[in-house]
């Protein structure tokens, strides 16, 4: 009886035993990496995270890193990348993903988490195009990009360099820096609200304004000039077919702008804004045309000319998301949008709560777009 006894707690012992490491192995957490983009460590960045036993990245969280724009389509619910020259779709609701337009199929879906676009890891691959490394030894996951990059172990070394080097006190790296520049203004309603809401929150902007609309809203012009804003060139007409006709075409619209902004405020303007962009001036004659003016781009696309009847909030998210892991950003807007001016006072509360100094562009300013 005694030794039936025994035998019984010794088998309940194994069998506790065994239940207790099958459970450990199937429980075991999983252990978020940090995402090295070549062979920097994304600081502030969300980590990895595990979905049915696949690693997903956050996309939207790393485009400025990795040199594509993620844009989230509020009308369907999908998102639009684009990188290099491709384009994708994801609809994640009706199970859509599309390349340069043709559909694809893939075995794992994107998940949302917290307002952020997370991709499976072989998507990053597969569909983007980008390599791939997990680093055990720093807990890494990196993409990429580079032909040549750091070994595992230089990686290793370095963060354990960084870790022992001790942060100066008080060290100052610069303070950050927000310009809020509205596009395609004069906008008559639109403008005197923008103006009533920085002048309110005691902030300076900057504004590329088109010539065509000077004369019937000089009030306006002479107004930003007077509280303090910049005021920059868009040129006269916004018609590409116009403007990028040739370099004499192209300065015949930013001169007769000029032009009017002279008359109108008392005082010559050099900033410019190219419609579209700088990629239709690239690699095309224009140098005679600008060699009189500062060019402006952004870093930062509020994306509030892009989608159809976008609401406040999206903007407002949308700025949010690339202004994360910046110290200079040169923020995107339209007048034309009234979407745009009720986003406004949340992005300005934003910008000063995380610490930028909002600022209007200067002539004189050297503008970093990082």
């Amino acid at each position: 009886m005694k030794k039936s006894f025994e035998l019984c707690r010794i088998m309940s012992f194994i069998l506790v035993f065994i239940f207790s490491l099958s459970f450990s192995l199937q429980a075991s957490p999983y252990d978020p990496m940090e995402i090295i983009i070549n062979d920097r460590f994304i600081k502030n960045s969300p980590k990895t995270v595990l979905i049915n036993d696949v690693v997903y990245i956050p996309l939207s969280q790393l485009q400025d890193n990795l040199g594509i724009k993620v844009y989230f389509q509020e009308d369907d619910g999908s998102y639009h990348i684009y990188w290099w020259s491709n384009f994708l779709y994801i609809n994640k609701e009706k199970n859509i993903i599309m390349v340069n337009n043709e559909y694809k199929s893939h075995e794992h879906a994107v998940e949302i988490i917290n307002d952020v676009l997370y991709i499976p890891e072989d998507m990053l691959v597969e569909i983007l195009g980008f390599r791939i490394e997990k680093i055990d030894s720093v807990k890494g996951f990196r993409i990429i990009t580079n032909d040549k990059v750091m070994t595992a172990e230089e990686l290793l070394k370095m963060r354990e360099e960084e870790k022992k080097a001790k942060p100066a006190i008080g060290k100052y790296n610069g303070p950050k820096v927000a310009y809020i520049t509205f596009d395609d203004g004069i906008v008559r309603g639109n403008s005197e609200k923008i103006l009533d809401i920085l002048k309110e929150k005691n902030v300076k902007a900057t504004f590329f304004v088109l010539g065509n609309t000077i004369s019937r809203n000089q009030d306006i012009l002479k107004r930003m000039a007077e509280e303090g804003h910049s005021i920059g060139n868009h040129s006269y007409s916004h018609r590409k077919e116009i403007i990028y006709k040739s370099s004499d075409s192209l300065k015949n619209e930013i001169d007769k702008t000029s032009d009017l902004i002279l008359e109108t405020i008392g005082k010559a303007m050099y900033l410019f804004r190219p419609p579209y962009g700088s990629k239709i001036i690239k690699g095309q004659n224009y140098q005679m045309a600008l060699e009189d003016y500062k060019i402006i781009l952004w870093n930062v696309d509020s994306n509030d000319s892009r989608v159809k009847d976008i609401k406040a909030e999206q903007i407002y998210k949308n700025v949010v998301a690339q202004v994360q892991n910046k110290r200079s950003a040169i923020i995107l807007m339209h007048e034309t949008k009234a979407e745009s001016v009720k986003a406004l006072p949340m992005i300005i509360d934003y910008l000063i709560e995380s610490g930028f100094e909002i600022k209007a562009i200067e002539e004189d300013e050297v503008i970093s777009y990082k």
